[in-house]
């Protein structure tokens, strides 16, 4: 496990640039994935992502790398209570042509974004008023179209991907993602900061020191890693082997030799590297498809009725008994989400993964779609209702009674023995 980059830097250095700046993720899922895999693969399934956070915790940051790393144009609009559909897609502009004035139209963000095959990136999208939001729905499903405001229909280009990001309240007064908008997206919630991550970024911006050869993340009880991403997309995780720094397949655990396209580190806290796999049952593709249909149906039935004979027969009775479900509120599933979340399962299988990490995984993209926002958080009695609908995916044996996964480089290697004793 690199955990002090002092240490062995000449060997590191033969593989990453000395004196390089290096993105720092620390957004890591309880299944190993930090936000820049994640990120990378609902790009690569042509999904787009709402990101959901509170602020300064990397949500408008992670966009940017991921522009560098697959190399799109990135346009960016910052919205607010003011912002109107015309500076979004399009707006009027009097110019004059062969000695008369006309009125043309200029590209707003999204529609060049949409023209370009690049990313569209709105932050703080639940600001936008609701009429505004419906509008650009066409730009964010299989249509991948939308009408300027001079009637000229945009269609996007291939590679159009959309980013959105929003600050999750329970502010009655602010505005929450239009259900009809935000199942047009996954979500990713970025979490707060653990304190020692904030004060190593906090000491490394104040220094000016964001570099192997500067590095003190032991000092601040942070486990550190390096992974990386290959020219096709593939995610690699590296580590100092018989004194040699080698990249590795981060599913598989294959040797690669290669020149990475983008390399970065991963921070996390060493008190949360210690778990160890769940245990959770391995169900078939199909077995798993239904019994995330039958997950949202039992989720839906527990928010409208506030009963679940089901839950009741497989021991949840006493948490149900506990909690008051008068106020259990959650955003209904779609096909689009759940689809979404089964697309993720085969592409995490087809790049190695173990297939009880992507069943989790998939899993949580549907737990964060029905509970994006202002549900996320609210008490029912001692439990949220995020804890909630997670107790019930463990009920069905969809997610083991691990809360996270080893994320350090030493463990990836365990993480691969595994992956490897499932096939």
């Amino acid at each position: 496990m690199i955990t002090n980059m002092t240490t062995n830097n000449k060997e590191i250095n033969k593989s990453v640039k000395a004196n390089t700046n290096f993105y720092i993720a620390n957004q890591i899922t309880p299944e190993g994935l930090d936000e820049i895999q994640r990120l990378i693969l609902a790009h690569s399934l042509g999904l787009h992502v709402a990101l959901e956070g509170p602020p300064g915790v990397g949500k408008t940051k992670s966009v940017y790398e991921i522009a560098k790393i697959l190399g799109l144009p990135l346009h960016l609009k910052s919205c607010s209570s003011r912002t109107v559909e015309s500076h979004i897609i399009s707006y009027p502009v009097l110019m004059e042509k062969n000695g008369v004035s006309i009125t043309e139209h200029v590209n707003g963000p999204l529609c060049s974004a949409m023209l370009d095959g690049g990313i569209f990136y709105g932050d703080e999208f639940n600001l936008l008023r609701s009429d505004v939001q419906k509008r650009l729905n066409s730009a964010f499903d299989d249509r991948r179209t939308v009408d300027r405001n001079d009637g000229a229909q945009i269609t996007a280009a291939p590679g159009f991907w959309a980013v959105i990001s929003y600050n999750p309240t329970e502010n009655v007064v602010a505005r929450d993602l239009e259900d009809s908008v935000a199942d047009r997206f996954i979500h990713f919630y970025y979490g707060r900061w653990d304190p020692d991550f904030k004060a190593y970024v906090s000491s490394r911006i104040a220094m000016g020191k964001n570099n192997i050869n500067t590095d003190t993340a032991q000092e601040f009880n942070l486990a550190a890693s390096w992974r990386a991403i290959t020219p096709q997309l593939e995610f690699l995780s590296g580590k100092i082997e018989s004194g040699k720094f080698i990249w590795r397949n981060y599913f598989t655990g294959e040797l690669w030799n290669g020149k990475p396209r983008y390399i970065y580190r991963v921070c996390v806290g060493k008190s949360i590297t210690n778990a160890s796999l769940p245990v959770a049952k391995n169900y078939s593709s199909n077995a798993f498809a239904r019994l995330i249909s039958r997950f949202t149906e039992i989720i839906y039935n527990l928010a409208t009725t506030g009963k679940s004979p089901i839950l009741n027969e497989n021991g949840m009775k006493n948490i149900l008994d506990n909690e008051d479900l008068e106020l259990l509120s959650v955003h209904e599933s779609s096909t689009r989400i759940e689809s979404a979340a089964l697309s993720h399962y085969n592409e995490l299988l087809r790049r190695g993964c173990n297939a009880v990490i992507a069943q989790a995984y998939s899993t949580r993209l549907v737990i964060d779609q029905i509970c994006y926002g202002q549900f996320r958080g609210r008490k029912l009695t001692s439990l949220t209702v995020h804890d909630l609908v997670t107790a019930i995916a463990r009920c069905l044996n969809l997610l083991g009674e691990q809360t996270r996964y080893n994320t350090t480089a030493e463990t990836d290697q365990a993480n691969t023995a595994a992956t490897r004793g499932n096939k």
